[in-house]
């Protein structure tokens, strides 16, 4: 039987989301420190929610991976914001270069790629194996990320080549309706939403999270 896939619950802003989020098992938490995001985030208020995961009255459950989203940050920038957080993982969403997003040795780190049909396969394993995993997300012109909308089959079945997508997060308008279709087509690695789950930009739905986490220990 294939193995379930990571479950990344990304665009955390509010204590109640993470909390809600660690307690259905999530995997990964993503926090996006880069200014122009709908989902941005001041690290004391990330830390804050850090904290509170990591706290007595919530030891018994197991710690999500926290990660920090970065768009062409500075890399003094996310040292710092990194330290005060308490991040385990960086995820680079811009402009980064292979060499920017390999130099990072006390982190996981995830290269998020807007795939379009001329993203050469044989660039994103270059990519690859400078990272710790790549994350897939859907290409759309002037948007760093968080489109909602989902990556056209066509692409994605040419990236099923070698396996290619089961060492990938994907992401890019999941939902609960369409979740269990892209685990049995295409057999990720791992899974992020942030839209697709929430009831306003950054405000996660619980019933939407419970039945989309729900519906992927389903599927496997």
């Amino acid at each position: 039987m294939h193995s379930k896939p990571k479950i990344k619950i990304c665009g955390i802003t509010r204590l109640e989301d993470a909390l809600l989020a660690q307690a259905l098992g999530a995997d990964a938490l993503g926090f996006n420190f880069y200014g122009k995001s709908q989902r941005f985030i001041d690290p004391a208020d990330a830390k804050k929610i850090a904290s509170a995961l990591q706290s007595e009255s919530h030891k018994l459950l197991p710690i999500p991976c926290l990660v920090g989203v970065f768009v062409d940050a500075p890399r003094q920038e996310v040292i710092a914001i990194a330290k005060e957080v308490g991040l385990t993982c960086l995820q680079f969403h811009g402009s980064e270069t292979k060499e920017f997003c390999s130099g990072w040795p006390d982190f996981k780190v995830i290269r998020a790629l807007r795939v379009s049909a001329d993203l050469s396969v044989a660039d994103m394993l270059s990519i690859e194996s400078s990272v710790s995993r790549l994350l897939l997300d859907r290409y759309e012109n002037n948007l760093a990320g968080g489109t909602g909308k989902t990556i056209p089959n066509d692409i994605l079945a040419r990236l099923q080549v070698d396996g290619f997508l089961e060492r990938a997060i994907l992401a890019g308008g999941l939902n609960a309706d369409n979740v269990v279709d892209r685990i049995r087509t295409y057999r990720p690695y791992g899974l992020d939403v942030a839209s697709g789950i929430e009831s306003a930009p950054g405000c996660k739905d619980k019933n939407k999270m419970e039945l989309f986490i729900q519906r992927i220990r389903d599927s496997t």
